[in-house]
């Protein structure tokens, strides 16, 4: 892959961002972006990252694209015409819900999120035998 300079791609405007965006909500890899713009993957991540709000934007994209993936799961099973097709789709299937966990962990994960709040009381005493001061 040819490098092309960073700031020449990205400093073109907004419009740069929207379609960086939008190739992101519509499944495409951080990888295959940066292809797409002749640069390498880490150089999208860290532009990605220099900016807040360009950050959060990519994750909103991110997290959208989670609900994509988890929809081809479910139409790539419902379309499996055999045994042979159902194997396939089966694989497929897990491999896009594990894209769609690794986008959106808060809604696709395994795992339940829990809050816990702990209050203890702790009485301490002095072990070494000595009188406490009053300083």
């Amino acid at each position: 892959m040819a490098a092309t300079n960073i700031k020449s791609v990205f400093d073109a405007g907004p419009e740069v961002l929207q379609d960086i965006c939008d190739r992101i909500e519509a499944g495409e890899s951080m990888a295959s972006v940066a292809r797409r713009y002749k640069v390498h993957r880490a150089q999208l991540t860290r532009w990605a990252k220099a900016d807040p709000e360009r950050e959060r934007q990519i994750d909103a994209a991110r997290k959208l694209s989670a609900e994509a993936y988890a929809d081809k799961a479910e139409q790539v099973i419902k379309g499996a015409r055999d045994k042979f097709a159902l194997d396939k789709a089966r694989e497929l299937a897990h491999h896009y819900r594990w894209c769609a966990k690794v986008r959106h962990p808060d809604r696709f994960a395994d795992r339940v999120k829990q809050d816990v709040e702990v209050r203890a009381k702790v009485r301490v005493r002095d072990l070494t035998g000595r009188k406490p001061t009053t300083d």
